[in-house]
């Protein structure tokens, strides 16, 4: 039997997928709404990704570069390759982000953060769909074009 909250999120996530299927069904064609705090997206690079995640207290956007142990130095060379073009994707994002390299981490991840927000005021989910859905596709169109450069 389902939790509150696994309802909860299941039904925030039916919200916010259908939204974003709406503007940007390249990467997320295929997610499904389910429980959980994530959705991930993926556009074509083996463990790089696109997610949304909820919480509490926000909602988040960002581009994960998680290549397993093995392939680490693959994902902060990939991190160091966006760093270099900070300034040019911040521009034309049109907001400061989040950089986390996270240096004795495998993984390195971009992220927008919505603040003030939660999944369990209903109240705030037109809002965090809004949010997830808009960051998504500016992620997609400003950051994934660097990813695939750097990989090609």
């Amino acid at each position: 039997m389902k939790s509150t909250k696994d309802n909860l999120y299941n039904r925030y996530w039916e919200l916010a997928l259908d939204r974003i299927h709406k503007n940007h069904d390249k990467c997320f064609s295929k997610v499904k709404s389910t429980n959980g705090t994530q959705k991930n997206g993926y556009f074509g690079i083996n463990h790089f990704s696109l997610a949304c995640l909820i919480n509490q207290k926000s909602a988040i956007v960002g581009v994960y570069l998680s290549k397993p142990e093995k392939e680490k130095v693959t994902n902060k060379a990939a991190f160091d390759y966006l760093f270099t073009h900070k300034d040019e994707i911040e521009n034309d994002l049109g907001a400061t982000v989040n950089w986390h390299r996270n240096s004795n981490e495998v993984s390195s991840k971009v992220t927008i953060i919505l603040d003030n927000v939660s999944i369990e005021n209903k109240d705030d989910w037109e809002k965090m769909s809004r949010f997830h859905a808009d960051w998504i596709r500016k992620f997609y169109d400003v950051i994934v074009p660097y990813l695939v450069h750097f990989m090609n």
